[in-house]
């Protein structure tokens, strides 16, 4: 019985470690902490770019934070459901936090999320 499926996005950092034989590197570095992976495989390049990691540029290219409709309307997402399903897989992921907005007029706030401090923000 599968227990869990994770996604593992991967890049080299310098020339000592290459991209060859990366499935079986990710099969040793699971098993180095007790697991066992039953599945990997390497996808497209065109698929590799998730919708999650292009957030997470877009967010931080934005100050750090953006709201749902922003969003929505970047990514042509169809409903602000869609939207939010996304971004909650990011906080359940420690990837950031939901935060409300406060407008100019009193009582009125925006729903946003806002990247975890462990992101770096783009600088401008």
């Amino acid at each position: 019985m599968v227990k869990a499926v994770f996604q593992i996005e991967v890049e080299t950092v310098g020339d000592l470690i290459t991209l060859d034989g990366m499935e079986g590197k990710l099969q040793r570095m699971v098993g180095c902490v007790g697991l066992r992976a039953l599945s990997v495989k390497q996808v497209d390049s065109d698929q590799a770019e998730s919708v999650q990691a292009r957030l997470i540029d877009w967010i931080g290219q934005q100050g750090g934070s953006a709201s749902v409709s922003d969003i929505q309307r970047a990514f042509g997402f169809d409903t602000t459901d869609d939207v939010v399903r996304v971004l909650q897989a990011l906080v359940d992921g420690g990837c950031g936090s939901w935060v409300n907005l406060t407008m100019i007029k009193p009582g009125q706030s925006i729903r946003a999320f806002e990247l975890a401090a462990c992101f770096d923000q783009v600088e401008q």
